[in-house]
């Protein structure tokens, strides 16, 4: 559990046992039993109900009192949309499951690997001496697993056989009887002319099933053997699909003071129900300089990663559409620019990044039709004021604190400061460039 990026003090093992189980309900009642259950097993101790109720107050003084509702004999944790990584999970999986049967391999491979990337060790790894991890730990990396099959069907589907080989001899050290992996396997090996090592492979996988759980390969894999040896065309490698490449400019001055402030946008665009950011401020509090290293921080997750378009020249409201084109490298044709953007982007998982939106407010319906357009689009914006758009989500920029002068603060102390440092970095780079002109012939 965190809060505003820190960790948050859960208690001892049972407690958190507690939370874990309430957690895994996913916002339902559980009932006081199942918790007992849960926490003891088949010998909880006589004063279990009591331990239980010390616990519930012991996570209300953690989470806040209103986060644990009493219902009955049951209790109930409050969890907002999109705030338990468990449910974002399933949600990223169930969109990649659907996205690889519509043969959008790209857009499955993209939902599965932040799905997967969500996890960062063993379930309920802390609590290992815990009753919940022997009902709870099996049910859930399972659901990991499934979704790394699918995360290797959809890279296989897109034509990246090599590069999967490595993590598939990984996966079936790790989990020597699962088919799935030894017919991906498999597969990989032929579709990168290995034939000779593919059929090898089929036959330590029907010794591994034979020897050790007595039961022959399955179909599946029963099938691909035959498809190999008749060199089957279902079987060939599909074109790999180069990836579009968008490059970010290189910040003048590095990021000084904003660390939490690019963790908490760059969360709200991960969010499934967010795609337009709006970060705020009056001039010169740094919201360009936040909206590039949180472009850096989000780029290498998605596809196609990230694009930057400068709009500060620009006044002409009129003219968002074709700045925006032209920053992407989009010429006007037979088509109008809006829908030339529109369908350049429809397919691609991007963060476009607009910088110095404040004069250009009168046609920003522009970006919201373009987010209508574009299912995968993420929109990072700057502007004074707030685009008024419906789907926006506004993020305040404030200044970085200064030093208190009442305070007399000393030479270090300044230094260390936020706002100073960043004073320095700027004027800094001003003096550069100044004498970089002077010497100019």
């Amino acid at each position: 559990m965190v809060r505003d990026g820190n960790s948050l003090p859960i208690g001892a093992p049972k407690q958190r046992a507690l939370l874990a189980t309430l957690l895994l309900a996913s916002g339902q009642v559980v009932s006081r039993d199942s918790i007992v259950d849960a926490l003891w097993g088949d010998s909880p101790p006589r004063a279990a109900v009591n331990s239980l109720q010390v616990y519930v107050h012991g996570l209300r003084q953690a989470l806040g009192a209103e986060r644990i509702e009493t219902h009955g004999v049951g209790y109930k944790l409050r969890i907002e949309p999109g705030e338990l990584d468990l449910d974002r999970f399933r949600r990223l999986v169930e969109r990649g499951r659907r996205a690889l049967a519509d043969s959008h391999a790209s857009d499955a491979a993209e939902d599965l690997r932040q799905a997967l990337e969500l996890w960062l060790g063993p379930p309920l790894a802390d609590l290992s001496a815990e009753p919940i991890v022997d009902a709870e730990a099996p049910r859930l990396d399972e659901l990991r697993l499934q979704a790394v099959e699918l995360r290797n069907d959809s890279e296989l589907a897109l034509g990246r056989h090599d590069a999967l080989l490595p993590e598939l001899e990984r996966l079936i050290a790790e989990q020597p009887y699962r088919e799935r992996f030894r017919e991906q396997y498999v597969l990989a090996l032929y579709r990168s002319g290995r034939q000779k090592d593919a059929l090898e492979a089929y036959r330590d996988a029907r010794s591994a099933l034979l020897d050790e759980l007595g039961i022959d390969p399955g179909a599946a894999l029963r099938e691909l053997e035959r498809g190999i040896l008749r060199h089957d065309p279902a079987l060939a490698a599909p074109e790999a699909q180069p990836r579009t490449e968008w490059h970010l400019p290189v910040p003048p001055t590095p990021l000084i003071g904003r660390r939490l402030e690019v963790a908490a946008v760059a969360g709200m665009l991960r969010r499934d129900d967010v795609r337009l950011v709006t970060l705020t401020g009056p001039g010169g509090t740094g919201k360009t300089r936040l909206a590039l290293a949180v472009a850096e921080e989000l780029a290498p997750g998605l596809r196609d990663g990230a694009a930057f378009v400068d709009l500060a020249a620009v006044r002409d409201a009129s003219l968002l559409g074709s700045t925006i084109a032209h920053a992407l490298g989009l010429h006007e044709g037979d088509e109008p620019l809006a829908r030339v953007v529109a369908e350049r982007l429809r397919t691609q998982s991007v963060l476009l990044v607009l910088d110095n939106l404040e004069q250009l407010l009168p046609g920003t319906t522009f970006i919201a039709d373009l987010l209508a357009a574009t299912p995968r689009l993420l929109v990072l914006a700057t502007s004074r004021a707030p685009l008024r758009l419906s789907a926006e989500h506004v993020y305040p920029v404030p200044p970085l604190p200064t030093p208190d002068p009442a305070g007399s603060p000393s030479f270090e102390e300044l230094t260390a400061n936020d706002a100073v440092r960043l004073f320095a970095a700027r004027a800094s780079g001003r003096s550069r460039l100044r004498a970089h002109g002077r010497g100019r012939p």
